[in-house]
């Protein structure tokens, strides 16, 4: 279930790339709309730097959720840089990558005091829940 500030986003993404990304979210124990959030987050925030590529299907409306602020931040970032044409296509790259393998969810779990010291040390694993990492 999405939270109160991650309202429901309309996105047209192709449909092999949306299948093969929810298949390995799936696997990877995430539903798609969360998985597709968390990708939103790390590239608004400039973790995610590679990007997939475009689908071959037919394209079909898809939901996904996002903060408001997460995809104000990704949507200017993709303007700005020009990666993608619209906010749907940057979902299907960046789903794409993920669905390709190149782009991973780590979930991890940590103790009060270690999440304060990850914090001090500006650790990237910022709530100690959910990272993204980028496949060397």
């Amino acid at each position: 279930m999405p939270a109160p500030d991650e309202p429901r986003r309309s996105l047209w993404v192709a449909e092999d790339v949306w299948r093969e990304a929810d298949q390995r979210a799936n696997a990877d124990g995430l539903p798609i709309a969360r998985t597709l959030a968390l990708l939103f987050e790390g590239y608004s925030t400039g973790r995610i730097t590679e990007l997939g590529s475009e689908g071959t299907g037919k394209r079909k409306a898809r939901s996904g959720y996002c903060a408001e602020k997460t995809w104000k931040a990704a949507d200017k970032r993709r303007a700005t840089t020009d990666t993608a044409r619209s906010m749907g296509m940057l979902a299907e790259l960046l789903l794409s990558a993920y669905a390709s393998r190149r782009l991973h969810l780590v979930q991890t779990f940590v103790t009060s005091a270690e999440l304060e010291h990850m914090a001090r040390s500006e650790t990237d694993l910022r709530t100690g829940t959910l990272a993204l990492l980028a496949a060397a």
